[in-house]
């Protein structure tokens, strides 16, 4: 089924009358880095090395907490679920045992990581530390990722889900970006955020580029084909500003 050419295509899909789901990414951080490069997420500390854009660097994830409650026995997350991309493009998702700051290695091989959430908790009823997923061979001290590691992914302290804008459109899909929003904590505009599209073998696309608060809505929503990779990269000139961004799309089966 072609994606829908109406304007009320969201109506339609929430009736179960395209073949497609909205899908939304909210990303945000409480310290900007006036580094630039960095994508946007709740540490704001790891470039966008777009590993996905190729699907020969699968990988086993390891999963590790900032604090040791975040396991099988404690009071913080118990089973963190992951969502991402195997070596074909295609979805592949686990959920995995914690073991506190100690590394857990995922049973599947990754090239990229969509989400990640707390799947079960203990008494707490949510994860104790900040949840980071590195490559097998990355490592950590005390459950965070040391500065030559990449983070596929971040879980803040009791948010209960991951909050990266960072999206790989899995393998027999296509997105479709119809609104962008982006924000900041600042009386000045000084927080600059550039959403980006890379395709497998072609250099990246400059999507949009917001300065402080703004809103894109595309009448015509931009196309993302299957097994292409997503992202916002933010940078401040003042590292207290706080930034977020919230990504609407339609992931519609097909093209």
């Amino acid at each position: 089924m072609a994606f829908p050419q109406y304007m009320d295509y969201k109506v339609s899909i929430a009736r179960g009358q395209a073949d497609a789901t909205l899908t939304s990414i909210h990303a945000y951080c409480n310290t900007m880095s006036a580094t630039t490069g960095l994508v946007l997420g709740p540490k704001n500390l790891y470039a966008m090395t777009t590993p996905a854009a190729n699907t020969a660097n699968a990988q086993y994830m390891r999963l590790t907490s900032s604090q040791a409650a975040d396991a099988t026995a404690g009071t913080g997350m118990v089973q963190c679920y992951l969502e991402g991309i195997d070596e074909d493009g295609a979805n592949l998702a686990e959920a995995v045992l914690m073991s506190g700051q100690t590394p857990k290695t995922t049973t599947n091989k990754y090239v990229a990581v969509n989400r990640i959430w707390a799947y079960t908790c203990g008494s707490g009823g949510i994860n104790a530390g900040d949840i980071y997923v590195t490559g097998n061979a990355d490592s950590t001290t005390a459950g965070v990722p040391d500065a030559t590691s990449t983070s596929y992914a971040c879980m803040a302290a009791g948010d209960g889900k991951s909050s990266d804008a960072r999206y790989f459109v899995p393998a027999s899909y296509t997105a479709y970006v119809y609104n962008v929003v982006t924000g900041q904590n600042h009386s000045t505009d000084n927080t600059i955020m550039r959403g980006y599209i890379k395709e497998p073998n072609k250099p990246k696309q400059l999507l949009a580029e917001a300065v402080g608060d703004k809103s894109f809505k595309f009448d015509v929503p931009i196309k993302i084909p299957e097994k292409s990779y997503f992202w916002i990269d933010a940078y401040a000139d003042a590292s207290a500003t706080s930034a977020d961004a919230i990504v609407q799309l339609v992931l519609h089966t097909g093209d």
